[in-house]
This record gives structure tokens, C-alpha cells and sequence, in this order.
């Protein structure tokens, strides 16, 4: 049987990636920027040293750096206005699956008519979208290379999905020097996603020997190296892995889908507001339970 394995973005990997922007910038023939960001991603001095690099494009550069966790379909918008003012042709997304999704989600109605509740759902995104480059400052989403998006509706008080190969991240510059100051904690949680990630997608219903390669081997290197990263964030080639890991790993479940765990946390988020990496960590122990007679 004739099954698709769909891998689109194209990745540089590795220590100083992100002096590889003003090329991607001018081989687009940028004229106006976007770079979408979170507190956290300014505080640790990483939103300065990724606007450097986009000025020497010699493009205009606009910044959102609103961003918030679980992204809101309201922040999306404000953003989305925002970009459609500065005519934006061009998306720079720096930061976790947060900010990754929300520029997403915003370059969505770059091209295709609001609200962005209407896409939730598989395939519903009819127009091709603008360039985006995706620079991750976590080791968990996967978010760079993925055709997802999450988002949280607060008036139906729940998140949900929009899944669209159109929509997957055109670069990835991936620098693990950009993770290394993420705190324990977050190393910890984001990890947790990344685990989930692989562990759901290989015993999907929807797995083939391709993206059971990508689960497994993800869930070797984080057995491996989080234990690692989470004792010592300046332990680099634990870093490496780690970002490594989740790109594999995104291949995989981009492709084979998720599962119970995530539909749960997804709740927890919208409720609680918890972490999405915190919320699948707490559901994953009890899914595997569940799950274990139908894939021993």
C-alpha cells in the first residue's frame, strides 16, 4: 500500500545557523519584515542578536513581541492587523510553539479571509501563504517543522488545531545556542512534549515504517540527553541532541499524527491555563496505561 511521508521546510542546523538569516531574507527579496517574539525570548538577548542579523537584509522590520502562551484566536488577530498594516511579505517567528504557531496562524490570514477559528480542522486553509522562517529557541514543539497549529478559542474555552501542509515553517534555522538559556523548568516541560511527541506518533493507527523511525529514534536521543540537559543548561552537546531529537521526532508525528494525550492536555490548557509540555506530562503515564492492551 502506497502511503505519503510529506517533509517540506528546509533546515540549517548547528552553532552560528542564525548568520544564514539576511541570505534567506534577500533570496526572498524581502521588503518588509515581521519578527514575531515573546518576553522571554528579549530577556535572554536573543530577539537583539536575531534583529541584527535581519537588518543587514536591508529590509523595513516590523516586531510583534505579544505573544503569549497557548496563543489566543484574539492575539492572532491583533497580530494578523498588524502585519496587513506594514505589509508584511516576509514572517521571522523566534521563540517556542507559541510564537512559532501564532505567526503561523497570523500568515494564514496574510492570504486567506478571518476569522481564524474557521480553519480549525485538516486541509481548510485554501490560499498559499507568504514566507516563514522559523528560529526555535525550545527543544519540544517541533512547531518549526510541522504542519500544526494550536490555538486557544476563549469563547468556546478550549484549544484546537489547525493542520495544513501549506502552512509548515518554509526555513528552519536551528541553533542550539539559542536553547541554553531555558530554565530547568522548561527544559524540563518542553522535553516532556517532545517525549509525548515520539511516543504517541508510534503507536498511532496512522504510523508507517517511516515515521516509526523518526518516533524511536527521537525517543532515543531524549531518553538519552533531557536527564542531561535539565541537570546542566550549559551542557551543549546535550542541547544539540535535544533540538536534534525534536526536528526527527516532528517528521514523525507531523506525519502520523497524536493521540489522547494531547486531545487532554489541549483541555487542560484551555482551562487552567497549564503548560502544554506540564499538561502532557501529567496525562501521558495514564494514557499509556489506557492505551497498553491495544498496543502491548
Amino acid at each position: 500500500m502506497a502511503r505519503e511521508f510529506f517533509v517540506s521546510s528546509n533546515v540549517v542546523f548547528g552553532k552560528d545557523a542564525v548568520k544564514k538569516l539576511p541570505d534567506m531574507l534577500k533570496e526572498y527579496e524581502a521588503k518588509s519584515v515581521m519578527v514575531v517574539y515573546d518576553a522571554g525570548v528579549k530577556m535572554a538577548g536573543i530577539a537583539e542578536k536575531v534583529l541584527a542579523e535581519v537588518e543587514k537584509a536591508g529590509a523595513k522590520v516590523t516586531v510583534f513581541d505579544g505573544v503569549i502562551p497557548n496563543p489566543t484566536n484574539e492575539v492572532v488577530e491583533e497580530a494578523a492587523l498588524l502585519a496587513q498594516k506594514e505589509e508584511i511579505d516576509v514572517f521571522v517567528a523566534v521563540g517556542g510553539g507559541s510564537s512559532i504557531d501564532l505567526t503561523k496562524a497570523v500568515n494564514i490570514l496574510m492570504t486567506n479571509p478571518g476569522p481564524i477559528g474557521q480553519y480549525g480542522g485538516i486541509g481548510l486553509v485554501k490560499n498559499p501563504v507568504l514566507p516563514l522562517i522559523a528560529i526555535p529557541t525550545t527543544a519540544g514543539t517541533s512547531s518549526e517543522i510541522t504542519n500544526v497549529v494550536a490555538l486557544t478559542d476563549t469563547k468556546a474555552v478550549c484549544k484546537y488545531v489547525i493542520i495544513d501542509n501549506k502552512i509548515v515553517a518554509d526555513k528552519v534555522i536551528a541553533d542550539p545556542e539559542f536553547t541554553k538559556t531555558m530554565p530547568p523548568s522548561v527544559t524540563a516541560a518542553t522535553g516532556m512534549d517532545a517525549i509525548t511527541h515520539a511516543v504517541e506518533s508510534y503507536i498511532s493507527n496512522m504510523a508507517t515504517p517511516l515515521t516509526e523511525y523518526h518516533s524511536l529514534k527521537g525517543l532515543q536521543i531524549f531518553y538519552k540527553y533531557l536527564p542531561r540537559a535539565v541537570k546542566n543548561g550549559a551542557d551543549m552537546e546535550a542541547r544539540e541532541q535535544m533540538m536534534l531529537g525534536c526536528i526527527i521526532a516532528g517528521f514523525g508525528f507531523s506525519n502520523a499524527n497524536l493521540g489522547l494525550v494531547h486531545g487532554i492536555a489541549h483541555t487542560l490548557s484551555a482551562h487552567f491555563h497549564l503548560a502544554h509540555g506540564m499538561a502532557n506530562a501529567t496525562v501521558l503515564p495514564y494514557v499509556m496505561e489506557y492505551n497498553a492492551d491495544s498496543c502491548p
